[in-house]
């Protein structure tokens, strides 16, 4: 298979206007428009960024092919992240049936796609139906009436993603036309940025929700509906509790500015009701009038739900404080059935070391758990003694396979925790995906990386793994080379991801000796490795990396490399290896 490196350069790299080819271009983390005005006139041409677009992805690369292409007309057709491995999410109970976009839409053509699916028992306007945004009441209601009785529905999803045309008149048709359909097992209906909704629409919702007795499956979508208030919550919520045979939850309320503890707590109150409900996934991120106070009667009643085994928290809400986790932690050890855990606590600024032992003496009850993924992406305030005190809870998880904890930017978190947090890692054998991201966090030394690597000897099922201790400036050679010691017993290791970038005391030899050893995994297929802004990663190292990846069948190879690295010297030298690779600018 043929192998690709791909160069990552800063913006202001000298070798950003050399004569090399440019053929792709790599953006990382969030980018705006005024960010990219330095690319090449050609690049920009072939992007239809508008001035208020933006990219949000922290942890991905994202590629755009600018030869032998149509030019890309939407950033969303553009966008195609090479992450090396993402957290599992909940399994989906039933398939979504996807159609083919259709250029016209009108009600003929809706219509039509009625008439073909007419003997289905699932319907499904999805994102691939690009109706959302244009149609209005009068299509609206078409389609609602359409909507046969004697037809066996068992799954109905539609996605109404920014519309602005339907009103309650057309909300209200459709919702009384979903009564009909009794024997429905899953509902799925997505109505992000439709600021147009308000709290009596989702009292009608809550109305049609209680005849329909045989759902299993839920998912409802109201990110950004600002009209929506406490008492929309909780009429949908007093209609959920009546439905005793749901099996999943899904709720999107991130960014409902009035929202607040009230309406969290009437939903904690009305959901404990559903004891056989086994996934749960709430999102409330942004709501910045919810507290620890909602919060913590929520987690109080999350005990109830014995059966549940997936659970997905997001309350990255900046009023969140210690007292919010006391009730949730104290639920955790009566959900012993829980194997997919996933809490985003980022930008709670008020989190601290007591509210995070509170989660971790939780945890360490939760022996069934497969998936653990904790978000406290700049909660500044917790330090080292609370992050050890989580280290010592995942030492319980034995069977955990899939591990990803956020701490960026988490500044007053220092390397000496993390001696337990390898002690940790070796109890868990069957671990297939690690992810650990302390970007920024300042006062990490070598001793974190090479007690990681004495914590990775014992991982020999581990197939991914990302690493990120980007700007950590106090890690040199010696911590490099510790973690090194750890990575070439990885044999079973597919992709590999590595940001050093910013740690300027790192030079070729720890480089070298990384390279050596990553030349004994024979099963590794993509890896990145960031040395931006390491003024001591020059072309030797960077050439000890070629030449040792080259010996393997590697499909993908990403150096993050910046002015002060690899010269258009090394960049010739690269070339003369015979390996196919992108410039990336």
């Amino acid at each position: 298979m043929q192998k690709k490196i791909y160069f990552i350069f800063q913006k202001d790299h000298p070798l950003k206007n050399s004569k090399f080819k440019i053929n792709s271009i790599t953006i990382k983390t969030k980018i705006q428009y005024k960010d990219i005005l330095h690319l090449p006139k050609k690049i920009l041409d072939s992007i239809n960024i508008s001035r208020n677009s933006q990219l949000n992805s922290v942890n991905s690369l994202f590629q755009h092919p600018i030869l032998n292409t149509t030019p890309i007309k939407t950033m969303n057709n553009y966008l195609n992240t090479i992450t090396p491995f993402q957290t599992p999410s909940p399994p989906k109970n039933l398939p979504i049936i996807h159609h083919k976009p259709k250029e016209d839409i009108t009600l003929q053509s809706i219509h039509r796609l009625q008439a073909k699916k007419s003997l289905n028992s699932s319907l499904s306007f999805s994102d691939s139906l690009p109706i959302h945004k244009i149609i209005g009441d009068a299509e609206f209601i078409s389609v609602s009436n359409s909507l046969s009785p004697a037809r066996p529905l068992t799954n109905l999803q539609f996605n109404l993603t920014d519309n602005k045309k339907i009103t309650s008149r057309g909300f209200a048709n459709f919702f009384n036309h979903i009564k009909q359909f009794t024997q429905l097992r899953t509902l799925s209906l997505n109505f992000t940025w439709c600021m147009q909704i308000t709290n009596q629409d989702l009292k009608l919702l809550a109305h049609t929700l209680k005849t329909l007795t045989n759902l299993q499956t839920i998912d409802l979508n109201f990110h950004r509906c600002p009209n929506i208030r406490d008492e929309g919550l909780s009429f949908l919520s007093k209609s959920l509790k009546r439905l005793l045979s749901l099996r999943s939850i899904t709720l999107d309320f991130g960014s409902c500015p009035e929202i607040t503890d009230r309406g969290i707590q009437a939903l904690g109150k009305n959901l404990r009701r559903l004891s056989h409900l086994q996934t749960l996934n709430l999102a409330f991120n942004d709501c910045r009038t919810i507290t620890h106070s909602g919060f913590a009667g929520l987690g109080k009643n999350i005990q109830d739900l014995g059966l549940l085994n997936n659970l997905s928290l997001d309350f990255s809400c900046i009023q969140m404080n210690d007292a919010g986790f006391k009730n949730l932690g104290k639920s955790f050890r009566k959900l012993t059935k829980l194997q997919y855990l996933d809490l985003n606590f980022s930008w709670c600024f008020e989190v601290r070391d007591r509210g995070l032992k509170f989660l971790s003496d939780g945890i360490k009850n939760l022996n069934s758990l497969r998936n653990l993924k904790l978000n406290f992406d700049l909660c500044d305030k917790i330090t080292s003694e609370g992050f050890k005190n989580l280290a010592i809870s995942l030492s319980n998880l034995n069977l955990c396979q899939n591990l990803e904890l956020i701490f960026s930017q988490c500044v007053q978190i220092s390397h000496k925790s993390f001696s337990i947090l390898g002690k940790s890692l070796e109890n868990m054998k069957y671990l297939h995906s690690l992810n650990l991201d302390f970007n920024h966090c300042s006062l990490i030394k070598d001793e974190a990386l090479s007690n990681l690597g004495q914590g990775l000897e014992s991982l020999s099922l581990l197939k991914n793994l990302a690493l990120n201790f980007q700007a950590c400036s106090k890690i040199t050679d010696f911590g490099v080379i510790g973690l090194a010691g750890g990575l070439d017993k990885l044999k079973a290791l597919r992709n590999l991801n590595i940001l050093l970038g910013g740690c300027s005391e790192i030079s070729d030899k720890g480089v070298n000796i990384m390279a050596e050893n990553l030349e004994t995994l024979s099963l590794l297929k993509k890896i990145y490795l960031n040395f931006s802004k390491c003024q001591r990663v020059t072309d030797e190292g960077m050439m000890r990396v070629a030449k040792g990846v080259r010996k393997l069948n590697m499909q993908e190879i990403c150096l993050g490399i910046d002015q002060s690295g690899v010269s258009e010297r090394g960049l010739k030298s690269l070339r003369s290896e015979s390996l196919s690779f992108k410039v990336v600018a």
